[in-house]
């Protein structure tokens, strides 16, 4: 039995039509199983159609598509609206640690517009306004996934706003690269909330030396996991799984980043051992 596996977040100019090619050649190979994440939902919807209509069973993880729903067997995903509102109520919950005054400006940045993703940050901004009204939260700042651009957005906000800008939600990890690279540039470590998304190795860095205060950890990991793992209860049990299927973020901090469960989340390589 065939089980091809295709793992892909196209955000950068160009990548969409190279993963959509992709998809479509593991398709033609008509394999068994497809299990496949996508950042181009209204791209992928009619080859996932396409791949049900020859009979073969679809898992999706991450994010899910646009129409066609019911030409899949299920999503895994992380809920992103809830991690906007996660980072949000850490961010207040920092700020009061930290003795910072909830009075001024909050800047938001993220990579590209994906409809999804803008959900979490408007979800950031409404929980933002509920728990600390006097905060002005900014528009959210684009960086296209360049991490000098990313980097250059920060330091604006940094440059214009002064010691009003005390926080920065960075809703992806290339925009919490910049984030961690502008404050160090700017010595405001310890001096600003800053709350990033995802994990890299200079966002673990920056969470050790207080450029970030925290990272919102999602579960691509555990979703690719259960989403395989599902695919095969389903062809040799016939299983059915929900629809969808939510393995909700977490957040890790200085506090808590050595905790067994936090190591795993911030590199899921150890889950292999």
């Amino acid at each position: 039995m065939d089980i091809n596996v295709t793992l892909s977040g196209p955000t950068a100019e160009g990548e969409t039509d190279k993963y959509l090619n992709i998809l479509e050649s593991v398709i033609a190979t008509k394999p068994d199983v497809i299990i496949t994440a996508t950042m181009q939902p209204d791209g992928t919807s009619p080859l996932i159609k396409q791949a049900a209509d020859q009979g073969i069973y679809v898992n999706l993880f991450s994010l899910g598509i646009t129409g066609n729903e019911d030409s899949y067997g299920a999503l895994y995903y992380c809920n992103q609206p809830e991690q906007g509102k996660l980072a949000a109520e850490e961010m207040v919950r920092q700020m009061d640690k930290m003795g910072i005054e909830k009075k001024g400006v909050v800047g938001m940045h993220l990579a590209t517009l994906v409809p999804i993703l803008v959900e979490k940050m408007e979800m950031f901004r409404s929980t933002m306004k509920e728990l600390a009204p006097e905060i002005e939260v900014l528009d959210t700042l684009y960086n296209e996934n360049d991490a000098a651009k990313a980097q250059a957005n920060v330091e604006n906000q940094i440059s214009t706003y002064g010691d009003q800008l005390i926080g920065i939600f960075a809703g992806n990890n290339l925009s919490g690269d910049g984030t961690v690279l502008a404050i160090r540039k700017a010595g405001l470590q310890g001096k600003i909330v800053a709350i990033a998304v995802d994990s890299d190795e200079l966002e673990i860095e920056g969470l050790k030396d207080g450029s970030l205060t925290g990272i919102v950890l999602q579960t691509p990991y555990a979703q690719a996991y259960q989403a395989t793992y599902d695919a095969f209860e389903h062809l040799f049990k016939g299983y059915n799984p929900p629809n969808e299927v939510n393995l909700p973020a977490s957040i890790v901090t200085l506090e808590n980043m050595e905790d067994p469960e936090m190591q795993a989340l911030l590199n899921p390589l150890i889950l292999k051992r």
